[in-house]
Order: C-alpha cells, then structure tokens, then sequence
C-alpha cells in the first residue's frame, strides 16, 4: 500500500473507478460514477473493514491504494 500511496495521492482516480474496484471485491455497489449515499456507505464500509482508523466513506488515496492492492491479482 505504502508503494502505491503517492501515485494515488498524485492523481486520485474518479468516483467510477472506485466503484469498479468495489465491485470487483464483491461490494454490492452501482457503477455510475456519481456519488450517492449508497455509494458512501459501501465506501465507509471498504474503510471499516480495511482501515478502521477513519472510515468517513469518502473515497482517497489510501483507499485507493489499498483497492488496487487488493485487485492486482484478480
């Protein structure tokens, strides 16, 4: 995650993407690209499973990197 981390603080991916990359983990989430309440909540619910320590449901670089970790090999 710590490699990953600037290239996503750099540039952070648009909404549609993170919703791709939930998606891919099995969240049940609309891949529209707009930013919804349901969208929010799967969000904080990602962060609360993979990083308690502020799950606020709003999507950023460490989430970013910790999905594109968690895809790599899928």
């Amino acid at each position: 995650v710590a490699e990953r981390l600037p290239g996503f603080e750099a540039h952070l991916p648009s909404l549609g993407w993170f919703q791709g990359q939930l998606s891919r983990l099995g969240y049940q989430v609309e891949q529209d690209g707009q930013s919804t309440e349901a969208t929010r909540r799967v969000v904080a619910a990602f962060q609360m499973r993979y990083r308690p320590s502020r799950y606020d449901g709003k999507p950023d670089a460490h989430t970013a990197a910790l999905l594109a970790v968690l895809n790599q090999d899928k």
